[in-house]
């Protein structure tokens, strides 16, 4: 359901997700949102949009110690309009993409960003900095075969900023990150990141 400023309620929107659990706004107020089964957009009238690229529908999931489904777990969307979405999923309107893929506009996949194997578990939270690289949290061991405990940073094409030097990582899941000016906040079941109790860097 929808709310006003007030609190009082707009309408129930009509979403073909069986579980939301995230949305993001578009610069037209269309509101993608993503959950369980598949990643859907809204109209500012509150419908399904069905020029969405059929709803891309969502399926498989990578392990994460807490639901056995295909889920979208974080949306955001880029200064050009492209989407950002993880999760547990697998695939995404048939095609492999381990728990990330950027759309288009229209809903397509964007054949651009290359992520190769992706995650080998689930991730939970991203945000996108102002250059354009993206940061990625969860309970993954890895991004396409390398090495990446529970956090890493996304170039703008895909591939994993090896710059970004994150250690042995996080000691368990990290479920949430922001920026704040000029540091990264991060919440999660960990108790340590790289051995220690600390906040992270991202220069």
């Amino acid at each position: 359901q929808s709310r006003y400023a007030d609190g009082s309620f707009v309408r129930e929107l009509e979403v073909n997700v069986s579980y939301l659990r995230c949305g993001a706004l578009q610069t037209d107020n269309q509101i993608v949102v993503g959950g369980l089964s598949r990643i859907s957009r809204i109209s500012t009238g509150g419908t399904v949009d069905t020029s969405f690229q059929n709803n891309c529908p969502i399926s498989g999931y990578l392990p994460d110690g807490i639901n056995p489904y295909a889920d979208v777990w974080s949306i955001r969307i880029q200064t050009d309009g492209k989407i950002i979405c993880i999760g547990s999923f697998v695939t995404v309107n048939g095609v492999t993409k381990n728990g990330i893929v950027r759309l288009n506009t229209d809903g397509t996949i964007d054949s651009g960003f290359s992520t190769g194997s992706g995650f080998d578990r689930t991730a939970y939270g991203l945000t996108i900095q102002s250059d354009g690289k993206i940061v990625v949290v969860g309970a993954f061991t890895t991004y396409n075969g390398d090495s990446s405990s529970k956090i890493v940073r996304i170039n703008t094409d895909g591939t994993r900023d090896t710059s970004f030097n994150v250690g042995t990582g996080f000691n368990d899941s990290a479920v949430s990150v922001i920026q704040i000016r000029d540091y990264l906040y991060v919440t999660g079941d960990f108790s340590s990141y790289n051995g220690l109790r600390t906040t992270i860097d991202p220069s």
